[in-house]
């Protein structure tokens, strides 16, 4: 069973990508998590934050950019 995403980390990654309102990139995030989290791990985090529709995807492969979902949108 995969481990679940820790309140902390969840704001953490939220907090990045809210400062990009245009999107931003795995490598962006990495670089503004100091690296603290394996990348592979950050892309389950953020894979699971697309699945509850609390961040959304822009572009295929490198391109892929991530952003907050919309408020209507989320709720």
């Amino acid at each position: 069973m995969p481990k679940k995403i820790s309140e902390e980390t969840l704001r953490c990654i939220l907090t990045v990508i809210a400062k990009f309102p245009d999107g931003v990139t795995l490598s962006t995030i990495l670089e503004s998590l100091k690296n603290s989290i394996p990348k592979r791990t950050v892309q389950r985090y953020l894979a699971d934050l697309v699945q509850e529709r609390l961040i959304f995807t822009e572009g295929e492969s490198r391109g892929r950019k991530y952003k907050l979902q919309p408020k209507e949108l989320s709720a």
